[in-house]
């Protein structure tokens, strides 16, 4: 299993420079993983590329940028404490998921930093505090250095790459962030985010995730409030990790062109990150953008075994939940005929409740890991 560091140090940066040759001195210093399969935006067998066909494709870039809308680099330095003096960005960083010399290699004129924070920690309140850490070491970064420069409108990434530097924005990864707070979506705006994924790995309040159980069957209420506050701020809807209903509801609601981040099409492997046709269909009304994931999880249609193991994690979690609610439903039913017991009773009645409560949830949480250790990322 890879973390999400490894994941990211492995595949996620190469993906964005799937149009340019990839400099085979760079590729023999690679990590041994690639050799085991993980590093799948690189070919075993790399193909030359048409000449003609490269030049144009340069010329091209020289002339609109090519913007990335999803790197992890961030959060891959917050990791390392934060510490930007361990790293230099004008070199090549074969540790790191993206350097300056590999952005200019694939002509990237405009990046978008993810600022991710795990999903899990709206559970403990602690969403936003992470997600100011994250803003925190991706501003320190760009100010850092001499090639970026932060863009906050369209005409800045139009002029920052006619100055041959790379424009670079914020994407907030995850709606768990903003923790139900217009406000906190305004201030997150204010420090350069042009966009917010609306989940990430989990369901939150007012919006269903793709890797979660059904709950909200797309958008609540409060979800088009918040779709609606982001087209009035012009900030893009990114419906990449949401379910489709959710997907669907985005497009139904929002006023602006929206856009997939980095998913891929499900008609070609049927993960459930993944855009449905209809979706596909529905996009093209609405104007909007899907930044295609070069990951091979999301993409090869030789990777159906996850659909299996999804579905028993799933159904296990579910009957662990379903069991503990059905006890505490019994509880409350029968809890008025029973006798009146000792206060030391009580104390240990509420005790081994707690307790056996405890074990359901470790339970629970065990199910969630063997489910993500098979499809994180």
């Amino acid at each position: 299993m890879l973390s999400r560091r490894d994941f990211l140090g492995y595949g996620s940066a190469l993906a964005a420079f799937a149009s340019v040759k990839i400099n085979p001195l760079f590729a023999n210093r690679l990590p041994g993983a690639f050799s085991k399969g993980y590093g799948s935006a690189l070919p075993s067998q790399a193909q030359e590329p048409d000449s003609a066909l490269l030049d144009r494709a340069r010329a091209l870039l020289k002339e609109a940028p090519l913007i990335d809308t999803h790197n992890d680099l961030p959060t891959m330095l917050l990791e390392l404490h934060g510490d930007l003096s361990r790293y230099d960005l004008g070199e090549v960083q074969p540790s790191l998921c993206a350097d300056i010399p590999r952005l200019r290699e694939g002509r990237v004129g405009g990046q978008y930093w993810s600022i991710f924070v795990e999903s899990a920690t709206q559970r403990t309140h602690t969403s936003l505090h992470e997600a100011m850490r994250e803003f925190d070491v991706a501003l320190r970064m760009i100010r850092s250095q001499p090639g970026f420069e932060q863009a906050r409108t369209a005409d800045d990434i139009e002029r920052i790459h006619k100055a041959g530097r790379i424009a670079c924005l914020l994407g907030v990864e995850g709606g768990h962030m903003m923790e139900n707070s217009p406000a906190v979506l305004r201030t997150f705006y204010e420090l350069g985010a042009r966009y917010m994924t609306l989940t990430h790995w989990d369901n939150i309040d007012w919006a269903d995730s793709a890797t979660d159980r059904t709950e909200h069957y797309g958008l609540s209420g409060f979800g088009k409030q918040v779709v609606h506050e982001m087209n009035r701020l012009g900030m893009f809807v990114d419906i990449s990790h949401v379910s489709a209903d959710t997907m669907r509801d985005a497009l139904s609601f929002s006023r602006a062109p929206v856009i997939f981040s980095h998913s891929s099409a499900f008609a070609i492997n049927p993960h459930p990150r993944n855009v449905p046709d209809d979706v596909l269909r529905k996009l093209a009304s609405n104007g909007g953008v899907v930044h295609a994931n070069f990951i091979k999880e999301f993409i090869s249609s030789k990777n159906p075994a996850w659909q299996q193991q999804r579905t028993k994690a799933l159904a296990e979690l579910h009957t662990h939940l379903d069991a503990d609610e059905a006890g505490k439903t019994r509880t409350r039913t029968h809890g008025r005929r029973s006798p009146r017991l000792p206060t030391t009773s009580i104390i240990f009645g509420m005790l081994q409740a707690s307790i056996m409560s405890a074990l359901a949830r470790i339970s629970m949480m065990l199910a969630i890991t063997r489910w993500r250790k098979a499809w994180m990322m």
